[in-house]
């Protein structure tokens, strides 16, 4: 019994360490990702061993309410899209319930080598897409022989070439965004669940590297703040005088660098120039969400649908789940930063998905995972010597 319960947990690490990559792929070319396969392996498994799990009330209310809510939206809009509404619900309820049982599954130490191993090794492929890029061989983002979901991600390398497009290294994933997403909690944990030496200091400043040369202002963003919120928490305390001398040393360097690099001049001319950066998608469907909708597509929003225009953020919740579909979630948001406000890792990591759910669709896809498991509603555990191996 307690080897099965050792493989459940391992699974179970395993799979939601990884759930953004295993959900890009198609298995065996359905519409079907590994991640939702593996998930209803582990589901199996799980009640073949018949678990003694205490579901969180916050996920009891979230199935309860979106339950409710596609039930309405069947019974009162002539048009709903059911099916396609249904797979969209069914894979997010997937997604919240394996949130919902970490505690009893979830190998903290485990993963948090996992996370950052996929991370690393993620960076050094996104370094050899840059390089090779520089010699005009762009390889695409992916993992070879595996069929991704998003017929985009091939068609970019084409788009680079016919266009002359300034080429974005995105390593294993969709997007650089993406990437950046998921490689920010890796720099999370070694900020706050690492031991502070030079293996685990080198590694943090090569996952930095690693989002600048992604091009992605997203991920500028996020690394900034998570440094921000880093250096006003209690762990840096014994640490403060040597850091903020090596920000006097390297203030000047970063200076030079971002005022004069080509490199990020080209993120500017992207964001600013090209385009205004209100016009950016993770902007502009702020003012066109409510434009002509009744009111009870106001209040209750259109279910989890597809979009003939792409939205995402705030207004994406709302058009989704509507204005009380916004004010439930906030108060879930608010309950959960209460039950781990003793956790300085998980308030870091609450604080950034507060700040994704402004800007993508964070809280309707698969990199929900990534941010909400390694909160710590209960107890800390933390990665002694820095061991990775």
């Amino acid at each position: 019994m307690v080897k099965k319960k050792r493989f459940d947990m391992v699974f179970y690490t395993y799979l939601v360490c990884l759930y953004p990559l295993l959900s890009m792929y198609s298995f065996w070319n359905s519409s079907f990702s590994y991640a939702d396969v593996l998930s209803f392996i582990f589901l199996f498994v799980m009640i073949l061993n018949r678990p003694k799990i205490q579901l969180k009330v916050s996920f009891l209310i979230i199935l309860g309410l979106i339950i409710t809510h596609f039930i309405f939206l069947c019974m009162f809009y002539d048009n709903i899209q059911i099916s396609q509404m249904f797979g969209s619900t069914f894979r997010l309820l997937l997604i919240y319930f394996l949130i919902s049982i970490k505690n009893h599954y979830f190998e903290s130490e485990k993963g948090i080598k996992i996370f950052i191993v996929v991370s690393i090794i993620a960076t050094i492929y996104l370094i050899i897409q840059y390089i090779m890029s520089k010699f005009g061989v762009y390889l695409s983002g992916g993992i070879p022989g595996l069929n991704i979901l998003r017929e985009n991600v091939y068609s970019y390398i084409n788009d680079v070439t016919k266009y002359d497009l300034v080429y974005r290294a995105r390593s294993i994933f969709e997007e650089p965004a993406h990437y950046c997403q998921y490689i920010v909690v890796a720099i999370n944990l070694l900020l706050y669940k690492c031991e502070y030496n030079k293996k685990n200091i080198l590694i943090t400043l090569f996952l930095i590297f690693g989002v600048i040369l992604s091009m992605s202002l997203l991920g500028w963003a996020l690394t900034i703040i998570s440094l921000i919120v880093w250096l006003s928490s209690k762990r840096v305390k014994h640490y403060k005088k040597l850091i903020i001398l090596l920000l006097i040393i390297l203030s000047p360097i970063l200076f030079v660098f971002f005022t004069n690099s080509s490199y990020v001049k080209n993120v500017y001319i992207r964001k600013f120039v090209d385009q205004s950066i209100l016009e950016d998608d993770r902007f502009s469907s702020f003012g066109q969400v409510l434009k002509g909708k009744t009111f009870s597509e106001i209040i209750f929003g259109h279910g989890l649908i597809k979009t003939e225009t792409y939205i995402n953020g705030i207004p994406r919740i709302i058009y989704t789940y509507g204005l009380l579909g916004l004010l439930i979630i906030i108060l879930l948001y608010l309950l959960y930063l209460r039950k781990t406000k003793n956790s300085e890792i998980s308030k870091a990591l609450l604080f950034l998905l507060a700040v994704l759910t402004f800007s993508s669709e964070i809280i309707f896809g698969k990199y929900l995972v990534t941010y909400l498991i390694f909160c710590e509603p209960k107890k800390r555990i933390d990665l002694k010597k820095g061991d990775l191996t």
